[in-house]
């Protein structure tokens, strides 16, 4: 599962799985999910090669999703309200815990 911010990371952790298991006599296969900040397609052409020769499902989706979300946004408000909290700590958390909530479907898209 990768978050926003995280995408490099799932790149290389994908190509280090891929090529300890190279020479095994099985077929390989990655299915990534989660939500990107960067664009799909470019992201898509970026994990067919960190995967290759595996078979790849990319169910990702563009972190907009989450950001565009009325909880998201309620949640944003309030805490522009305060100025005692580290507001960007704050916030990047709360878009990785709430993509990974809509990716396991527990908040419904808007």
């Amino acid at each position: 599962m990768v978050r926003p911010g995280e995408e490099d990371q799932i790149l290389e952790d994908i190509r280090q799985w891929v090529a300890q298991r190279k020479g095994d006599s099985c077929e390989l296969s990655v299915k990534v999910t989660g939500f990107i900040d960067r664009d799909e397609n470019e992201f898509y052409t970026e994990l067919e090669d960190a995967a290759a020769p595996a078979a790849l499902t990319d169910e990702t989706r563009s972190v907009s999703q989450v950001l565009s979300h009325p909880l998201y946004n309620r949640f944003k408000e309030k805490l522009e309200q305060r100025d005692d909290v580290d507001n960007e700590m704050v916030e990047t958390r709360v878009v990785r815990v709430l993509s990974e909530l809509m990716d396991q479907n527990k908040v419904q898209p808007s």
